[in-house]
């Protein structure tokens, strides 16, 4: 079975995985985040389920899709940030017997830590950055920065300030 990034932010996850472990994402939820992560390189699959599903937002909505994306046996990488307790859908991850793995970037493994290794990613492919970043403002305009990141018909996906 193809992987996948979640539907919210499939061509910020498909960046990540697309080196190592997936093939395909779903069908992102807007037009845009579409044409990059096909500029990016991925294939994109239809509705089904998966074997690895990559939870990105950090939002309940997003986890509860995630589980139902999950296949048998798959693995919910939870990369979302969430601050107190969470509704889980136990009785989809108990049928399927599906894994719910935390995962904090800001980790060390093998004696490197995970930022080192999403730098290198970011430097050894600056077509990357070039494809997520949509805006960019002087931080003398960090309000209209945070009104674009937050204006879902502004396109973006990522916003950056510049000093």
């Amino acid at each position: 079975m193809p992987t996948r990034a979640p539907r919210r932010s499939a061509t910020t996850c498909w960046c990540a995985c697309r080196a190592s472990i997936a093939t395909s994402v779903a069908p992102c939820r807007r037009a845009h985040q579409q044409v990059v992560a096909e500029r990016l390189g991925a294939r994109v699959g239809t509705d089904g389920l998966y074997d690895v599903v990559v939870e990105a937002a950090g939002t309940p909505a997003s986890l509860a899709r995630s589980i139902e994306l999950v296949a048998p046996g798959g693995s919910v990488v939870v990369v979302g940030v969430y601050p107190g307790p969470v509704e889980v859908d136990w009785m989809t991850l108990f049928q399927r017997e599906g894994r719910l793995v935390p995962s904090l970037g800001y980790c060390r493994h093998d004696d490197r830590r995970e930022m080192e290794d999403a730098a290198a990613m970011l430097a050894a492919d600056p077509g990357i950055t070039d494809a997520l970043i949509t805006h960019r403002f002087p931080l003398a305009d960090a309000a209209e920065a945070f009104r674009v990141a937050g204006d879902r018909a502004a396109s973006s996906i990522r916003v950056v300030l510049e000093p």
